[in-house]
């Protein structure tokens, strides 16, 4: 593995929230809150600075819930950067804290950004040169959007797994990239994955109550639940094998270039009891 280094955060936010690394979700869940660590190498293209964002909304925001100074600082109190060093047993050493500033008045919601420079190994393409999708036509855009989503949902629910691995090609390429895997461990993560999306079929939500949001600096897109019940996850939801419990995958899409369909970018996925 040589110098190769991992870069993670760590986190247990239990408000809706969201973490983003150079304005890429890495978790999200305006519901019931997010818990870490998450080791977040795929949202850094190459070595550098790069930013994280953390964006915090008050649980009763409906009925007029307001966050206290303290509560802020309590929330992100062991927030923070960590290097994890995979050649002395993955030895963790936090190298930026990611606390909230002093905020003196009540707030509804609260959001901040931090920066810190990563060294990294590896330069994967991303959404470097991808088009600025806000630069589109929004109507087009959205149907575009809808039937990528649409066909990705058909796939899940059909079972169709190596169909919807087909789709999801290079954004693990670039995981397994990022992350320093062997050929041991892709073959482990493409198996486990494989069992995972396979407990999908004939379990999958409808696509419903959403909205289209963008990220990477308007270099990518994706859909989300808007709805009470599933608020801040994406919309290729299926039910678990527990009650209350989800299969749960936030895609991104983007356009490499202008004339390529949309194609994912990036794929979170996991599995999810909800309160």
């Amino acid at each position: 593995m040589g110098n190769h280094k991992l870069y993670g955060i760590e986190f247990n936010i239990p408000v809706p929230s969201e973490i983003l690394v150079n304005d890429v979700p890495v978790s999200k869940n305006f519901v019931s809150g997010i818990v870490g660590p998450e080791f977040i190498n795929q949202y850094i293209l190459d070595s550098g600075r790069q930013r994280v964002k953390i964006k915090l909304l008050h649980p009763f925001l409906k009925n007029g819930g307001m966050f206290t100074g303290e509560q802020l600082k309590k929330l992100t109190e062991k927030v923070q950067v960590q290097l994890i060093d995979i050649n002395e047993g993955y030895k963790v050493t936090p190298i930026a804290p990611l606390h909230f500033p002093e905020v003196k008045e009540k707030v509804p919601s609260f959001e901040y950004e931090w920066n810190f420079d990563a060294g990294v190994a590896y330069k994967i393409d991303g959404w470097k040169n991808s088009v600025d999708l806000k630069k589109m036509n929004e109507d087009l855009l959205k149907q575009e959007v809808f039937t990528t989503f649409q066909r990705l949902h058909t796939e899940l629910d059909r079972g169709n797994v190596d169909a919807f691995f087909g789709e999801i090609k290079k954004a693990n390429q670039e995981l397994f990239i990022s992350n320093y895997y062997s050929d041991e461990k892709i073959t482990e993560y493409n198996s486990n994955c494989k069992k995972f999306y396979s407990n999908h079929a004939g379990q999958m939500l409808p696509i419903e109550k959403y909205r289209m949001v963008f990220y990477a600096d308007g270099k990518a897109v994706s859909l989300e639940r808007v709805d009470e019940d599933y608020a801040g996850l994406g919309v290729l939801i299926a039910k678990g094998k527990e009650e209350n419990a989800y299969y749960t995958n936030y895609i991104l899409l983007h356009k490499p270039t202008t004339d390529a369909p949309l194609q994912v970018l990036r794929i979170n996925s996991e599995y999810i009891k909800m309160q």
